[in-house]
C-alpha cells in the first residue's frame, strides 16, 4: 500500500498534467512544484523535467534550465535530463554547452535522439565529418530513424555524394510517407544528378503535403526553369515570396531568373533582395551578374569583388571572364 507522500505526489502531478493538457501552464507548475515536494526522490526529477516544460512552452527558457538542473540533481543518471538541458542550450545558442550535455546523456544512455542533437551542436560549429558520425551512430541504434535518414542525405548532399543522399531521402520518405521536406530535398538532389522531370514530380508531391514549404516551392521554380516552363517557374517564386515575404534569396532568385530570361522586371526584385540582405554573398552574385549581362561593368564589379571575397566561386568565375574580355 503507498504511503500518504506517494498518494499526495502522484495526485498532484496528475492535476499538473490535466492543466499543462490544457495548456494553462502556471498552474500546471504550481501543481508539479507541491508534487516535488512529496515522494521519492527520483520521482521528484519526473515533477521537476515537468516544470521545464512548461517553462519552455511560456519562453523562459533559463528558467526552464533552472528547472533541469533540479531534475538532476534528484536523478543525475536520467539520461533524459541531459538530452532536455542540451536542446534548451541549443535554442538559446549555446552550440558547446549542448555538446557538452549531449555527450553526457550519451555516456548515460546512448539513444537516436541524443545523437541527433549531438550532431546539430556540432554542426553549429563547423565540425561537419563529426556530424556526420553522429546521424550513422543513430542509424545503427535505430536504423528506421526518418530524421536520421533525413539529416544525413543532407550531408552526402552537400558534400555531392547524390546518389547516397537520394538512397537516405528515399529511405526517410519510405519511413514517412508524409514527410515532405524529405520529398523537396530528393527532388533537388535529382536536379543535380540532371534527373529533371523526375525532380519535377517529385517536387510537386512534397507541394502537395505542405503548400507552405519556402524551399519546395523555389527547388519546383528552378526544376520548371531548366524544363523551360517559365511560367510555371514565375508562379513557383512568386509563391515562395508569399510564403516568405522578408527573406533575401528568394527575390534574389526570382530576380536572376526574371534577368536572364531579359524581362525588364528583374533588377526590381535584384534590389529588394539587396534592401533585405545587403550583405549576403549570393544576392551580391546575382547582381553582379545581373549588371554585367547588362554591360555595366564596372557596377557589377563591385559586387561580384564582394562575393568573391566571401569565397562564392562563380563570382570569382564571372570576374576572371570580364577581365579577359577587358585585356
Amino acid at each position: 500500500m503507498k504511503d500518504d507522500s506517494q498518494a499526495k505526489s502522484e495526485k498532484y502531478f496528475s492535476k499538473g498534467i490535466a492543466a499543462r493538457d490544457l495548456g494553462r501552464y502556471k498552474i500546471a507548475q504550481w501543481w508539479f512544484i507541491k508534487a516535488s515536494k512529496e515522494g521519492v526522490r527520483k520521482e521528484r526529477a519526473a515533477c521537476w523535467l515537468m516544470v521545464a516544460y512548461c517553462d519552455e512552452e511560456l519562453g523562459n527558457l533559463n528558467e526552464a534550465l533552472r528547472s533541469l538542473r533540479k531534475a538532476e540533481r534528484c536523478n543525475p543518471r536520467l539520461s533524459l535530463i541531459q538530452v532536455q538541458i542540451g536542446l534548451i542550450q541549443l535554442e538559446l545558442g549555446r552550440a558547446k554547452l549542448a555538446e557538452r550535455a549531449l555527450r553526457k546523456a550519451i555516456e548515460l544512455k546512448p539513444s537516436a535522439i541524443a545523437l541527433i542533437f549531438l550532431a546539430s551542436s556540432l554542426a553549429r560549429q563547423g565540425r561537419f565529418r563529426e556530424q556526420k558520425i553522429c546521424y550513422q551512430k543513430a542509424l545503427r541504434l535505430e536504423p528506421r530513424n526518418d530524421e536520421a535518414h533525413y539529416n544525413l542525405g543532407i550531408c552526402y548532399r552537400d558534400e555531392r555524394q547524390y546518389s547516397r543522399a537520394e538512397k537516405h531521402f528515399r529511405y526517410a520518405i519510405e519511413i514517412d510517407p508524409k514527410y515532405a521536406i524529405a520529398y523537396a530535398e530528393l527532388g533537388l538532389t535529382l536536379f543535380r544528378k540532371g534527373l529533371y522531370r523526375e525532380s519535377r514530380i517529385v517536387l510537386r508531391r512534397s507541394i502537395r503535403l505542405d503548400p507552405d514549404n519556402y524551399w519546395s516551392r523555389l527547388y519546383l521554380a528552378i526544376a520548371n526553369w531548366q524544363l523551360r516552363r517559365l511560367k510555371e517557374a514565375e508562379e513557383q517564386y512568386q509563391e515562395a515570396l508569399r510564403i516568405e515575404p522578408t527573406e533575401a534569396y528568394g527575390y534574389a532568385v526570382l530576380g536572376d531568373f526574371l534577368s536572364m530570361e531579359q524581362r525588364g522586371d528583374g533588377e526590381k526584385y535584384l534590389k529588394k533582395a539587396m534592401s533585405l540582405n545587403p550583405a549576403d554573398e549570393l544576392t551580391q552574385y546575382y547582381m553582379g551578374k545581373h549588371l554585367s549581362n547588362e554591360y555595366r561593368d564596372s557596377e557589377a564589379t563591385i559586387y561580384l569583388r564582394k562575393s568573391a571575397r566571401k569565397g562564392n566561386e562563380s563570382a570569382k568565375k564571372l570576374l576572371v571572364k570580364m577581365s579577359s574580355k577587358t585585356s
